[in-house]
């Protein structure tokens, strides 16, 4: 069987190299002088490969899109996907926090390498060429007409991506391709993206905070928790908390996101420990903001507690304690958007699932077309479950019947 990919990203060079394992032969086509560009700077160059939990949890954090990935779910789990970089590639993987699985050694780059020394040593045939459209004759999609030749082949993979993070070549293109085949296609949306906020955070730009909470109200109800971290910037929050909640804000609503700086005390614990503070010495509220927070917060936490830094402890009231305590148990921002498109970590959007089959990744509208990846309206919260998503679709069609 003669494979044509069209996408050099994850989905396509797993595709592409599952496919040669498996016997077939494959062309690769990729538009970028480099293979997996945007996976060579996934999770900040570390790769979080993919999420080793069971598949009924791996599932609750596909947000778009989660039934109809169990299919290609159940042929390739996390547990087979660690057995494949592990056996065929000799990549060794750990586990970490949140059963987020690594490299053991390296990161990206290295994943990246990997993959595309396996598919040159099974002979996958790699073109740099720019995919037009596609060949269609009748009710089949026999090849793709790229910019400097043809290429034909009994199966034709879109493997294109979506729109986010277009400097790594996702700029829609599958999409349009998917179309010339009478496929429909959802709204592309940013998904995993960081937020706008109502407050001036340009004080505390580039601000990490790691283990709080923070929780997700909508009209004032939380639909979402979670601890984590969170980061600052001129514009909002970022970090992986303010991505995931980014999931869940659709619609015109009041948004406001709430971080639980110290989720470990309650109230009257802190306010006990501020009072320690004071006893031990702490001078004026400054000294005793920076005992207990990050350097930065300090300034930020006066400010919402409406105290100057410079009010000494000896005069500070219980309210002003309790003020302090609330700033911090309660630091709350208003959300107002999210970042552009081109900002997000993956698109929510892309070809209608209905039109494709779940087992084998095939077009139901005409024979001989697959659609796998970032190119499908599926979309995963952060922890690995988009990138596994994209190697479990392409698989899917790598190994169809």
């Amino acid at each position: 069987m003669r494979y044509i990919i069209i996408g050099g990203g994850a989905a396509g060079s797993f595709c592409a190299l599952t496919a040669a394992l498996e016997g077939h032969t494959v062309t690769l086509i990729e538009k970028n002088a480099l293979l997996m560009k945007k996976l060579g700077i996934t999770g900040k160059g570390r790769c979080n490969l993919t999420n080793l939990c069971d598949n009924d949890e791996f599932i609750a954090n596909i947000f778009s899109g989660g039934n109809f990935i169990r299919s290609s779910l159940s042929k390739l789990p996390p547990t087979k996907l660690v057995d494949f970089f592990q056996d065929k590639l000799g990549f060794p993987l750990t586990v970490e926090r949140g059963n987020r699985v690594f490299p053991q050694n390296g990161g990206a780059v290295d994943v990246v390498l990997a993959i595309k020394n396996r598919m040159i040593r099974e002979n996958v045939r790699i073109i740099t060429d720019t995919a037009l459209s596609l060949i269609i004759e009748g009710n089949t999609v026999t090849g793709a007409r790229c910019e400097h030749d043809d290429y034909i082949g009994e199966r034709v993979v879109i493997a294109c991506g979506g729109v986010s993070y277009p400097v790594t070549g996702s700029t829609g293109d599958g999409y349009s391709l998917a179309r010339q085949a009478g496929h429909n296609t959802a709204t592309p949306t940013a998904a995993l993206v960081p937020l706008l906020t109502r407050e001036d955070t340009s004080d505390v730009a580039e601000l990490l905070l790691k283990n709080i909470t923070a929780t997700l109200f909508k009209n004032d109800k939380a639909v979402f928790k979670e601890q984590g971290e969170i980061g600052f910037e001129t514009y909002g929050l970022s970090g992986a908390l303010a991505l995931t909640a980014s999931c869940y804000i659709k619609g015109e609503a009041n948004w406001k996101l709430r971080i639980d700086c110290k989720p470990a005390l309650s109230e009257e614990t802190l306010d006990a420990r501020l009072l320690r503070e004071i006893q031990d010495g702490a001078a004026n509220a400054g000294d005793l903001l920076r005992k207990i927070l990050p350097k930065g917060l300090d300034r930020l936490v006066a400010k919402r507690a409406s105290i100057k830094r410079d009010t000494p402890t000896a005069i500070m009231t219980k309210a002003k304690r309790l003020a302090i305590v609330g700033a911090v148990k309660r630091l709350d921002f208003g959300i107002t958007g999210k970042r552009p498109i081109e900002e997000a970590i993956v698109t929510n959007g892309g070809v209608c699932l209905d039109e494709i089959d779940p087992r084998t990744m095939k077009s139901k509208l005409v024979n001989g077309l697959y659609v796998i990846g970032e190119t499908l309206d599926i979309a995963g919260l952060t922890g690995g479950f988009n990138l596994h998503c994209a190697f479990a679709t392409g698989y899917a069609a790598a190994t169809a019947d």
